[in-house]
């Protein structure tokens, strides 16, 4: 039996949950063995070591690789199963193929993208939940949300939590190419610049705390630039307590995050949202929207506010900077609630999934 593994997104040089998630699993899936033999689908030479039932296939093509190249390899070498990793799989597929839907974030705020982001989006996602043989998807939130969108049956959908990135506790200083730079308190936020985080609002709390409050704090926000990035930027232009940090790479994002006060997230739609479990792990309290995913994967280790009202923002923001015994009380709850989730355990998962399949006849 051989399982053949869209890789595509296993290296991007600014990589999103997405390509993480592609990245982190792989590697868990290389620690558990196994008699399958996989055959990893690249657009380049994965740069690191292969078990030896795992190999490595570059297709190359600069432009529409899945639609056109990975298709034609289906068509004329067809893998016994295939797994997609995000939700675009490829028109030409074997009938065994399995696909993860990370959030249908398009469909409940289609403003937050713009024209041609949304016509990919509905198309991919509407084509790859409705041809794939089995569908994986992140929490039990998407699950519903792809029953409701698109008619599946519950039981061609699988739930498969994520784990996430045990970054390392770290004092020292983020660093600038030239010089050293004296962070000081603050609240961070991590992840892509655009609408569907709801940033504006964030933004707008912020200051109008800072106006009625008087404390130390900063806010950072950390990530690439994403649709609606110049409306949220100019949101917070003229603010000098507010710093727009762009993409940051490991090392830098793990000496940010150990040394926040807090972690915001007030995303108006999340499928996961993997940063708030990796400071759950350091010990950073977290303050997030009160949506349904985040009451899911977070439970009672988060301060969860309205993300349509900036006045709640801000009150979630001062009880968080503020309430010691409710900061003590987080970071004991965030520890616990991380230990529910690991990258192996996905891992796992994910091959029952693929194994079961191969028992079905073409």
């Amino acid at each position: 039996m051989i399982i053949g593994i869209d890789a595509s997104r296993v290296f991007t040089e600014k990589e999103t949950g997405v390509e993480y998630y592609s990245r982190a699993l792989l590697k868990a899936l290389f620690k558990l063995g196994g008699k399958h033999q996989f055959i990893l689908y690249s657009k380049r030479p994965l740069n690191f070591r292969l078990p030896t039932n795992f190999k490595n296939k570059v297709l190359k093509m600069p432009y529409l690789w899945t639609q056109i190249r990975l298709s034609l390899e289906m068509l004329f070498n067809p893998s016994d199963i295939l797994f997609v990793p995000s939700h675009c799989l490829p028109i030409i597929h074997p009938r065994r193929s399995v696909v993860t839907i990370h959030d249908l974030g398009f469909k409940k705020y289609p403003t937050a993208y713009n024209f041609f982001e949304f016509l990919y989006l509905a198309f991919s996602t509407w084509y790859s939940v409705k041809t794939a043989l089995k569908i994986i998807a992140i929490s039990k939130t998407t699950k519903d949300d792809i029953i409701r969108y698109y008619k599946i049956p519950p039981k061609k959908i699988k739930v498969i939590y994520l784990g996430f990135k045990r970054r390392k506790p770290s004092t020292t200083f983020w660093r600038s190419d030239r010089q050293k730079v004296v962070l000081g308190k603050y609240i961070l936020y991590i992840g892509r610049i655009d609408r569907k985080k709801n940033l504006k609002r964030l933004i707008h709390a912020f200051k109008l705390l800072k106006k009625e409050e008087k404390f130390p704090h900063r806010l950072f926000l950390v990530g690439k630039d994403g649709f609606g990035a110049g409306e949220i930027k100019k949101e917070a232009s003229g603010e000098s307590l507010i710093k727009f940090f762009g993409y940051q790479k490991d090392k830098r994002i793990n000496e940010l995050l150990a040394g926040a006060s807090a972690l915001v997230l007030p995303s108006l739609y999340e499928g996961f949202g993997m940063p708030v479990l990796e400071a759950f792990y350091l010990g950073i309290p977290v303050l997030a929207s009160n949506i349904k995913s985040a009451r899911e994967i977070y439970g009672n280790a988060a301060l969860l506010v309205d993300p349509l009202s900036v006045k709640e923002i801000k009150k979630g923001l001062l009880r968080i900077l503020t309430d010691e015994n409710l900061r003590n009380e987080l970071i004991k709850r965030g520890r616990q609630q991380a230990k529910n989730f690991s990258w192996q355990k996905c891992a796992l998962e994910t091959l029952m999934v693929l194994k079961n399949l191969s028992a079905i006849n073409n």
